[in-house]
């Protein structure tokens, strides 16, 4: 039996990648969905919201998190790190 079940555990591990759906590249088109709208939120000093100046604004491109990312990097280099990357 644990024979059998050590023979079992060793096949699976060589043989996963095999079976599985991912060959590990994630592929985007670019282009947000469809049904994607961006948020209208306004901001309310009541609440303690705090907006920041001089920060970018990017279309949706590639995904959520290259997005926020160009935005945050766009910032910082238009506010002390103006060498930030060049």
């Amino acid at each position: 039996m644990k024979r059998t079940i050590i023979l079992t555990a060793i096949l699976f591990l060589f043989t996963w990648e095999l079976f599985s759906q991912s060959n590990g590249v994630v592929k985007i088109s670019g282009r947000p969905p469809a049904f994607y709208r961006a948020a209208v939120y306004t901001p309310n000093p009541a609440n303690g919201d705090v907006v920041l100046q001089n920060v970018p604004i990017y279309d949706w491109c590639s995904g959520c998190s290259p997005t926020s990312a160009a935005m945050l990097l766009g910032y910082y280099d238009h506010n002390d790190y103006d060498k930030m990357y060049e």
